[in-house]
């Protein structure tokens, strides 16, 4: 096993970050603390445009941070960190805990307001 540090910009705030290689070659093995960082910049970056609302599929975050998205091995951590990052409002849209293509499909509202998040939902 192999490891390396990078630099990574969240926020306006610059933090070190060490990935871990599973194997000579293999893909970097994401953990609970980069699933939630990218889920930040996409809610951030979708409420920043002015988007109503997001819809974050489980399989698209885990290959946005380099796993494989026919693997299972990080999708419970995954789709964990999902559902704890949820607020009143969203939906989980699809979850299929089981079988070889686990997924979750989860609507997050980025509006502020009840009035514009009923909006969203007509």
């Amino acid at each position: 096993m192999s490891s390396f540090t990078g630099m990574l910009l969240a926020f306006s705030e610059v933090k070190t970050v060490k990935f871990t290689v599973d194997k000579p070659g293999g893909n970097m093995t994401p953990t609970a603390w980069d699933f939630r960082n990218k889920l930040l910049a996409i809610l951030s970056a979708a409420k920043h445009s002015g988007k109503p609302y997001v819809d974050v599929e489980s399989g698209n975050l885990f290959a946005e941070l380099g796993g494989d998205p026919k693997s299972n091995l990080r999708a419970p951590i995954c789709t964990d960190i999902m559902t704890k990052m949820m607020r009143p409002g969203d939906l989980i849209l699809q979850d299929n805990p089981d079988g070889d293509r686990a997924t979750m499909l989860i609507r997050y509202i980025l509006t502020t307001t009840l009035g514009q998040q009923l909006q969203t939902l007509v």
